[in-house]
């Protein structure tokens, strides 16, 4: 039986035990993100918190690992993959090329979690077969 939401909601929030699943993650506790707020059917804003510490993305002396950078950017194109397109939750995520760039500033660490927001535009969203979906992804985070 396939997992779905018919619509996208513009708002959802960690409460929303939805949103831990989306994700991908096996352990709720290493979810990142904590909103996604669909502006329009192709642009949505993640937010995310970053914990000082991780268990497999330990920083680095001189910050946040920018691994953690990266699996940002993964649960955020499966929240949006999920919760806002529609996609069933049996459905894998596949990539086929991913390429980052990180300000090393925008890594520095603090004494608190990091609030994170990514903004992410698809282009374009063709829908496939059995529910899948393909598409390119430009995403902009700022701390």
């Amino acid at each position: 039986m396939a997992t779905r939401i018919t619509k996208a909601p513009a708002d959802l929030a960690t409460a929303d035990t939805t949103i831990k699943q989306y994700a991908g993650k096996i352990n709720l506790a290493e979810v990142l993100v904590t909103r996604l707020r669909r502006l329009d059917d192709n642009t949505y804003t993640v937010a995310l918190r970053w914990p000082r510490t991780h268990a497999f993305y330990a920083p680095t002396h001189q910050g946040y690992n920018p691994l953690l950078f990266v699996e940002s950017v993964r649960q955020s194109l499966s929240v949006i993959s999920y919760g806002g397109l529609d996609v069933p939750m049996e459905h894998r995520m596949s990539w086929e090329f991913l390429g980052c760039e990180v300000v090393r500033t925008a890594l520095y660490g603090g004494t608190v979690p990091a609030a994170v927001e990514i903004d992410v535009r698809l282009e374009p969203v063709t829908r496939r077969r059995l529910g899948s979906i393909r598409f390119a992804a430009r995403a902009h985070a700022t701390r």
